[in-house]
């Protein structure tokens, strides 16, 4: 049996129970933040896409949200997530270039920084967050690259690790925000390392599209090597 409330209502309940502000929940649907006003206001109707694209991002059940349909938290691929509201991990987003220093180290985001919520049994689940503390330097990133379109398609928000243990131990083909000279704006690429000179490869997902060796570097990884991507939030389609 359904909850009472509009599906508006429900969707500023989903919104507020996260500590998620109306920009940051357009920014992870693609949307305006007029958009996400009008919907909770009951002034248009919420579409059914971007319910399912808050389910697939945040674990929100789409039925829920839609009809009242309890539960409120729908169970996903990787883990079920609890009844009530889980853990969120708040993050900044900030762009490629102004994030990280001439030597890759990552800077603070400043305090007026917008932000996006993940709840944090999905990193959690995550394989490749094993053993990675909840407290490690975390940023979302906004990615808009014709060359990785296949994977992130038209614009996504990217979840990357910066930690000196995913910057160093590469996993072959995982996805990593690099840096291939000191004037380049950072973009997400996938990595592979040569087994016998421990030479990175660097490639994109498009087509025809040559990838790169850059030799191993004794020193200097890490201005080249950025930090792991960990999550991506798409576009909903």
């Amino acid at each position: 049996m359904g909850t009472t409330g509009s599906p508006g209502e429900r969707l500023r309940t989903f919104r507020t129970s996260l500590n998620l502000t109306g920009s940051a929940l357009a920014k992870a649907l693609g949307r305006s933040k007029g958009s996400i006003s009008y919907w909770e206001a009951g002034r248009s109707p919420l579409p059914l896409s971007a319910c399912l694209g808050l389910e697939s991002a945040f674990g929100v059940s789409a039925k829920w949200l839609m009809a009242g349909d309890e539960p409120m938290w729908a169970p996903t691929d990787r883990n079920k997530l609890p009844d009530s509201s889980p853990g969120l991990i708040v993050l900044p987003v900030l762009s490629a270039r102004a994030s990280f220093d001439d030597a890759g180290s990552p800077i603070s985001a400043p305090p007026v920084t917008e932000e996006i919520g993940i709840p944090a049994s999905l990193l959690e689940s995550d394989p490749h967050s094993a053993g990675i503390a909840q407290s490690s330097p975390r940023i979302w990133i906004r990615v808009v690259d014709p060359l990785m379109m296949e994977t992130l398609g038209n614009h996504a928000f990217v979840l990357i690790d910066t930690t000196g243990l995913c910057r160093n131990e590469i996993i072959n083909h995982a996805l990593y925000l690099v840096r291939l000279s000191p004037d380049d704006i950072p973009s997400v690429r996938r990595i592979a390392m040569e087994p016998h000179s421990g030479d990175l490869i660097v490639g994109t997902d498009g087509r025809d599209h040559v990838s790169l060796r850059l030799p191993h570097p004794a020193e200097g990884r890490l201005e080249i090597v950025l930090g792991r991507v960990i999550w991506i939030l798409r576009k909903p389609a």
